[in-house]
């Protein structure tokens, strides 16, 4: 029986729970061998955060799924001073733990015009940094399937952060692969065929889709399985090229309305959820929700993460990029 599959069947856990403390060892008596996280991802709805990062967990080649012998597996505890990419923001970063980190999915949801592109294009830039400076050293692939990729605002961007950090290399544009997707089957065909491929030859540490729901609202009617399974085999994908790669892998995701009815049938109040629901939800390891407060003050909240406790920070958007005064962080989001 494969590893992940016995795993799976073992305990049923998302992939959030595969963590332990960074200074936990294990016997070190038989050779080792590599596995996937999603191979063990399960479609159980998880509420809990998980506050230490995750372990790139290895075992031996024997386990059959026993919990006993799940024990047994052999941890090695990440680097993490060279886990995280920096989001050019002090500020932000220390709310991030951090930065984004460099292990499974990273969501940033939002409504429309309240900064998910622009923090998307900030790291396409921050990602070619040395990493001394908490960048990658390393190429981009930016996935976008919303329209024309704004080319303008990333050279506006690049203009202004070499203006601000004159010490720091040059951040070419010609770095970042762009890929401009239309439809559901072209998005398949990119991450299962054409993103292996480009992977092995080049020097990429950041894989961004922006956005994953695009493609999905627009499609599929009221076919729901075939939705579902295609988003799957996407995500799992992507899951796993960031896996094998060591990416950093970020995800822009949409939101729709929700709205609350009472038991009478009146409308209470009217909200917002993230697109593609559980099913999408199941796949993403930190989700960092965007919202609008009033002028151009915005907010970032984490709902759930697997490194980032459950807090808010306020940030703008302005010419230069997106930036947080906010030096405090809160914790009464909820």
């Amino acid at each position: 029986m494969p590893v992940g599959e016995g795993l799976h069947n073992a305990l049923d856990v998302p992939p959030e729970c595969f963590a332990g403390p960074s200074g936990a060892t294990f016997p070190e008596d038989e050779e080792e061998e590599e596995f996937s996280f999603q191979e063990m991802s399960s479609s159980q709805d998880y509420e809990g955060a998980i506050n230490f990062p995750r372990l790139c967990i290895q075992t031996s080649p024997n386990i059959t799924g026993d919990f006993d012998d799940f024990i047994q597996m052999k941890c090695t505890a990440l680097d993490l001073k060279d886990r995280f990419l920096t989001t050019g923001c002090k500020n932000m970063d220390g709310f991030l733990n951090g930065g984004i980190l460099r292990s499974g999915l990273t969501e940033f949801v939002g409504p429309s015009a309240v900064g998910k592109t622009q923090m998307a294009l900030q790291l396409s830039i921050t990602a070619q940094l040395p990493e001394k400076h908490g960048g990658l050293n390393s190429g981009v692939i930016y996935i976008n399937t919303e329209g024309p990729f704004p080319s303008h605002r990333l050279a506006q961007l690049c203009q202004h952060f070499k203006t601000h950090h004159p010490d720091l290399p040059d951040i070419p544009m010609d770095n970042i692969l762009i890929k401009n997707i239309v439809d559901t089957e072209m998005l398949l065909y990119c991450v299962t065929t054409e993103l292996p491929s480009v992977l092995k030859e080049g020097n990429v540490g950041l894989l961004i889709v922006d956005s994953i729901a695009a493609t999905f609202r627009s499609e599929y009617e009221n076919d729901t399985i075939s939705k579902v399974n295609d988003l799957r085999v996407i995500g799992r994908s992507l899951h796993d090229l960031a896996f094998y790669h060591k990416l950093v892998l970020v995800c822009v995701n949409q939101v729709g309305a929700a709205i609350n009815e009472m038991p009478t049938g009146t409308v209470e109040t009217m909200d917002f959820a993230p697109s593609l629901g559980l099913a999408w939800r199941t796949l993403v390891n930190n989700r960092i929700v965007m919202t609008k407060q009033e002028d151009t003050v915005r907010r970032l909240e984490v709902p759930f993460s697997c490194y980032i406790p459950m807090r808010s920070i306020s940030f703008e958007v302005s010419a230069e990029g997106i930036f947080s005064t906010d030096s405090g962080f809160r914790n009464d989001m909820y």
